[in-house]
């Protein structure tokens, strides 16, 4: 046998092999996702990691009792019988103590931004160390009289630094950066709130059930829901917790949460504060919510307006990974053309996408056409950062053949536009300052960002995509050794954005840039869940999408759940359960957009979001794990959203999504109304099988679900009158801000203004005791009245709209 034959026969088994791999990777890929991969993206109940210990379960709410030390800084927090939590504010170096002593007026009252607070200071003495300063620290502890709440706040007048003296070596530098964490704050909890809530610092804020180190709130929580919430109230990228078992021989083995600057910190400039907000509540969702008001508050800013993004606000069309146009053109055709065809295709079929997304594939990168072309659908799987990064923001001419502006107006339509790192060989070096580390280049100049946000405006741009946020604040030093610099690249960011008014999507983030963001009205929403994969079991993306919606909710982002694909058809990558899909992202309030091949949408589902105009109907708060799903439980996976009517704060439609998501754990096949928070008389939907029943808070709900199924219920409030509007049963939210609004509402009747556009119909669904006298609107088509079950009385009515905006409707009993 020849050598050249031996090398093919070599070649061959190799191919065979590399292809064979690919094949059964592909086939167990699933199986990774929902046994291995999906564990780390969820925060929930689980009896296998959830260990509560010693601590018994409590019965009632318990109210905490706040003892401050006037002589040392500490506080004692008693709850009744059941623990205590004890915050020892003495030290700031490990194994160096400072001593503190309080300064001469200690108890008095100040006016804070969150009301009335009781202050206790407490200042260090002088002491001198291998830092060339002598430290000097200034302790400030807040009892808040409203919020039954705490803040402590750590001043430092002098400033700090340990890079500035040439004798501390190394690995002394190195250990002193270890001992500013803790910097001044320890808490020891010995109370019945053992469980742990929290997100990890990485990529989409992961949920987690514990933690070593991280920036963003941990909540503490016990089998009643009583909470204690804490977390950093400010210099939110460079302030965080850590999670330390000490020695048995000391506390009594107990576990010791620190709170202080990141250790890499290596200089602090003067007057700078380390503060920390620790909150006393009860209930999961409840706590974030007012823990996000209360730091809201603090710094006086507010929730972002929604309607100022078009993203936000209509349906739009996505291309990055997940969508069948990632990377991926009309066969013999350009990016430019192919968006054309799409548009085209759209517009034709009555499919109301208001923008378009460009992701990483539309600007020029390192990575030659050639790889691209090679990489195809394995980078779906991989991960674009196999396409490098970024060299000039502005489009790939392998791709485009005019400019992003003249293809705007063809498609008349705006873009959002995706960005991540730059190379180091950038040309934007020439004209901005760029920081260098480990390949990679980092803008940090304030011109650069108006530049960029100049272009946006320029070209139609209406939304900008910050995408790898997690991994340049990882990459690049300057970020994390000083108190400012990732702060600054935030806030250069937004300040531009705001300035040409333009919209920042924040995708790859950490908690702590979430939190960051409520200085920016700019940036509006961020990824609160992992790339879409239409194969991957819904374990992967919806624990973890419903829980960093908790957190993006808090602090008034809307959270984004990715492209999503509505047909099961396509080669491949077809999505399993469409519905499921557009239903998550409907409840979101985020952006909704699909991603599918032309030819292959599937219009009636898309429309269960919209109007027909494509402006979405939406709840008033996105779809979030509801408490019971943390607590101790053996039943289905439970997440809500609500419609919250702002004129009658009392009325609320909560829709309830209850899906299989881990059927090994599930061993109970219902659960009560009370458990999912709604309280008082409601009338319950069945989204699927169209049935109602009247229910209370004690009543239950039965159902059998199997592996990923789900079942979709809309729980419709009681007006003083009797009756009770359900809305559109042919959207996915039937009563929403955007469709109908209640005039007026007294015992003897209704009155709403419904929203719509031209040739659209609109159904009306409610539920009465009593047969109304009159039903008058401007426009009825149709009239129905159905008699269903227990003998109670549903109607139906059909609105047609002859031209777009209001019509009135009165419902008289």
């Amino acid at each position: 046998m020849s050598v050249a034959s031996i090398l093919i026969i070599i070649i061959s088994s190799i191919l065979v092999l590399f292809f064979l791999i690919l094949i059964l990777a592909w086939i167990f890929l699933p199986y990774f996702f929902r046994f291995i991969y999906s564990k780390q993206l969820d925060g929930s109940y689980d009896p296998k990691q959830d260990y509560i210990g010693n601590y018994a379960e409590v019965d009632s709410i318990i109210k905490p009792e706040v003892k401050i030390d006037i002589n040392l800084p500490n506080v004692s927090v008693q709850f009744s019988d059941q623990g205590c939590i004890f915050f020892d504010g003495v030290s700031f170096f490990k194994e160096r103590h400072i001593q503190i002593e309080p300064r001469s007026v200690n108890g008095s009252g100040i006016e804070t931004n969150l009301g009335n607070a009781i202050l206790y200071e407490y200042e260090s003495k002088h002491s001198k160390s291998k830092i060339n300063n002598p430290q000097k620290i200034l302790l400030k502890i807040l009892k808040l009289e409203k919020t039954n709440g705490l803040i402590f706040d750590c001043c430092l007048p002098e400033g700090f630094s340990i890079s500035n003296n040439p004798k501390i070596s190394e690995s002394e530098r190195s250990k002193i950066r270890d001992a500013l964490n803790p910097a001044f704050l320890r808490v020891f909890n010995k109370s019945t709130m053992q469980r742990i809530f929290t997100f990890k610092d990485t990529v989409f804020c992961q949920p987690a059930r514990d933690f070593s180190f991280c920036h963003a709130p941990i909540l503490f929580f016990d089998e009643n829901r009583n909470t204690m919430i804490i977390s950093a109230l400010d210099h939110f990228l460079s302030n965080g917790f850590k999670k330390k078992h000490i020695e048995p021989e000391l506390y009594d083995g107990e576990t010791i949460f620190s709170f202080g600057s990141d250790a890499s910190v290596t200089k602090y400039p003067k007057d700078y504060h380390i503060q920390c907000m620790v909150i006393f509540h009860n209930g999961i969702n409840e706590t974030f919510q007012k823990w996000g008001q209360l730091l809201m508050k603090f710094h006086k800013t507010k929730r972002k307006n929604e309607d100022i993004d078009i993203i936000n606000t209509h349906l739009g069309y996505f291309t990055d990974n997940g969508a069948h146009h990632y990377y991926n053109t009309l066969k013999g055709k350009n990016y430019n053309e192919t968006f054309v065809t799409i548009q085209d295709y759209a517009e034709k079929n009555g499919l109301p996408f208001h923008y378009y997304h460009l992701d990483s594939w539309w600007y020029q990168k390192t990575t030659s056409q050639t790889k691209q072309k090679l990489l195809g659908w394995i980078s779906s799987l991989l991960g674009g950062a196999l396409y490098g990064g970024a060299l000039l923001w502005e489009p790939d001419p392998n791709y485009f053949n005019m400019s992003l502006k003249e293809l705007s107006k063809k498609i008349n339509a705006p873009f959002t536009a995706h960005n991540r790192w730059f190379e180091q060989e950038t040309p934007y070096k020439k004209q901005f300052n760029f920081i260098d580390e480990h390949g990679w280049s980092m803008p940090d100049d304030p011109q650069f960002w108006d530049h960029i946000m100049k272009y946006c405006k320029e070209n139609n741009i209406a939304v900008y995509e910050q995408d790898w946020m997690s991994n340049q604040i990882k990459r690049f030093s300057h970020f994390r050794t000083t108190t400012d610099a990732a702060e600054r690249w935030l806030t250069d960011m937004a300040t531009a954005a705001d300035k040409y008014g333009r919209t920042i999507q924040y995708c790859m983030q950490t908690p702590a840039m979430v939190m960051q963001s409520i200085f920016y009205p700019s940036v509006t929403h961020c990824r609160c869940s992992d790339d879409y994969h239409g194969y991957a079991p819904k374990n992967y993306d919806i624990p973890a999408f419903t829980q960093a919606s908790i957190l993006a909710d808090a602090l008034g982002l809307r959270p984004f759940k990715d492209v999503f694909k509505t047909s099961k058809r396509g080669r491949y990558r077809g999505e399993r359960i469409p519905q499921l899909e557009c239903l998550v992202a409907s409840l979101s309030t985020g952006p909704v957009a699909s991603g599918d091949q032309i030819h292959y949408e599937n219009r009636e589902l898309i429309l269960r979001s919209c109007r027909l105009d494509g402006l979405l109907l939406k709840p008033t708060t996105p779809l979030k794990a509801i408490d019971l799903c943390f607590l101790k439980n053996d039943t289905y996976y439970v997440s809500k959203a609500e419609t919250v009517v702002p004129r009658f704060k009392a009325l609320t439609w909560h829709y309830v999504l209850t899906i299989n998501l881990f059927p090994q754990r599930v061993k109970t096949h219902r659960y009560s109304i009370s458990d999912v928070d709604i309280e008082g008389k409601y009338l319950e939907y069945d989204w699927h099988t169209k049935n109602i029943r009247q229910v209370e808070s004690r009543d239950i709900v039965e159902q059998n679900l199997k592996f990923e199924d789900y079942k979709y219920r809309v729980y419709c409030p009681f007006l003083c009158s009797g009756i009770s509007l359900i809305g559109d049963p042919e959207k996915f939210v039937t009563f929403s801000e955007q469709r109908f609004r209640i005039i007026e509402s007294t015992k003897e009747d209704v009155k709403l203004e419904i929203g719509g556009v031209k040739d659209e119909e609109v159904v009306l669904l409610f539920y009465s005791d009593k047969m109304p006298k009159s039903v008058v609107c401007d426009n009825i088509s149709e009239e129905k009245v159905v008699k269903i079950m227990n003998e109670r009385l549903l109607f139906k009515y059909r609105v047609r709209f002859f031209h777009t905006g209001e019509i009135n409707l009165s419902i008289k009993l």
